[in-house]
């Protein structure tokens, strides 16, 4: 918590004080392109969705159901979005144990290297004089990524970020006070909520960030539909395309599918290929036909059933 906070405060200080502060930038690895045979996979992680509400005194106040509403609707529309149809898009479940905190620690990796993007290279006033060349990266996150791919076979993650702070009743009222300051020279400029979001590419066999998206004044409501699909073409923006070939699509793995697949690929090692075997099968059928079977009718309960939890 204190690191996202600390990231926001960096992040919110950027774009507040620069003049470019309501454009996005984008920016990518000098000469990369996806591969010309057209077989990338990318893998995208769960978003990284933080809304709350800003309080009279500017400070954030997360809010649980604002951020679970958020990640549902971002989470939905990505899977949806104009690039899914022309990428190979895979869709990672929540990971828990030693899976979810590889996941974790590479998402606090990106968006520690990202912050550092956004501090020294797409907005100007901070530029590292080795990063004024905009229109290239070079930034890398360790080839440790290697161990991403192999969570959904992939050769690229996406990962997005996005934090929305909304202006409380006592927020906006401290702004429209300081703005009538200007009518006797005392202007009080007091911004009301902070809306950043930023996406980026990784290469996960080299740890390349090989694009990323970001800008710190993005629009849309993210606990609106309308305004989650604002969003997500905001951070989708000038994404790379895909090389010609290429079979677009979405994937969406869950933790059944991922758990279908290991044993699936545990049966192939031990030899077991899933083709049901002639002879039996048809002994099968044959015993079905010789003995038939009495339908068995389980009683039901007049109680009403329990939905489960989660």
């Amino acid at each position: 918590m204190h690191r996202l906070l600390a990231l926001v405060a960096i992040t919110f200080s950027i774009f507040v004080t620069s003049p470019v502060s309501a454009q996005e930038k984008s920016a990518a690895k000098e000469g990369f392109a996806f591969p010309s045979d057209g077989s990338a996979t990318i893998l995208v992680f769960r978003p990284d969705i933080s809304v709350g509400e800003q309080s009279a005194g500017g400070l954030n106040e997360p809010n649980v159901e604002w951020t679970e509403t958020a990640r549902t609707l971002l989470t939905e529309e990505l899977t949806k979005a104009d690039v899914t149809s022309q990428h190979r898009f895979v869709f990672l479940p929540d990971y828990e144990g030693d899976d979810g905190k590889l996941v974790s620690d590479y998402r606090n990796l990106f968006k520690a290297v990202t912050g550092s993007v956004l501090t020294h290279k797409l907005f100007v006033g901070n530029r590292l004089p080795t990063k004024k060349k905009v229109d290239s990266l070079e930034y890398n996150m360790g080839n440790g990524t290697q161990k991403l791919a192999e969570l959904g076979g992939g050769q690229y993650g996406l990962f997005f970020c996005t934090y929305d702070s909304y202006g409380s009743a006592g927020r906006k009222a401290a702004q429209a006070v300081g703005m009538l300051g200007c009518l006797i020279g005392a202007c009080v400029i007091v911004p009301s909520g902070v809306h950043i979001g930023y996406a980026g590419l990784v290469d996960l066999e080299t740890g390349d960030l090989v694009w990323v998206n970001a800008d710190g004044s993005m629009g849309g409501d993210v606990r609106e539909l309308e305004g989650a699909q604002k969003r997500v073409a905001q951070l989708l923006e000038d994404f790379p395309l895909p090389a010609e070939g290429t079979v677009g699509g979405a994937v969406i793995k869950t933790a059944v599918t991922e758990q279908a697949e290991t044993e699936e690929a545990t049966q192939e090692d031990a030899g077991i290929t899933g083709e049901p075997d002639e002879k039996v099968e048809a002994a099968v059928e044959e015993t079905i036909e010789s003995e038939p079977v009495e339908p068995v009718v389980e009683p039901v309960s007049s109680e009403p059933a329990s939905t489960p939890t989660d």
